[in-house]
């Protein structure tokens, strides 16, 4: 399996993970375990509760991270050059998330394990140039 493959078979199933955990955060409760009570991202002091529109966004993010893992998987079956393609749109969109994070970390707004998706972006953004360098 070459190391394009493992790539996108990784992204593609963090991403399905993700849809489960976008799901999950529908219920408040587990929301405000996700964000507040098990990783950090939002101060402890300040429990997690859905806005008027949080669960419309929570299901637009769903279905957009169901779409990413799907394309990933079926990337796999495709000849290299597309595959590549796909797997540039993972470095662009986890290159953007950091620099989301960076500006985050900077904010007294967030928690301190928002620090913490600094490792998982800069990881996947590297290992995808990575990949696609080989």
């Amino acid at each position: 399996m070459s190391a394009l493959s493992v790539y996108l078979a990784w992204i593609g199933a963090a991403n399905a993970l993700g849809v489960g955990l976008l799901l999950g955060a529908l219920n408040e409760r587990f929301a405000d375990g996700l964000l507040r009570r098990w990783t950090g991202m939002i101060p402890p002091d300040q429990p997690y509760q859905h806005s008027a529109f949080g669960r419309v966004w929570l299901w637009w993010a769903a279905i957009g991270t169901g779409l990413f893992a799907a394309l990933n998987f079926v990337a796999l079956g495709w000849p290299p050059a597309y595959a590549r393609v796909i797997a540039w749109g993972d470095v662009y969109c986890y290159g953007s998330f950091e620099a989301l994070a960076i500006a985050a970390s900077l904010s007294s707004r967030w928690g301190p394990g928002v620090r913490v998706a600094h490792v998982l972006w800069i990881g996947q953004t590297g290992w995808g140039v990575w990949a696609l360098l080989r």
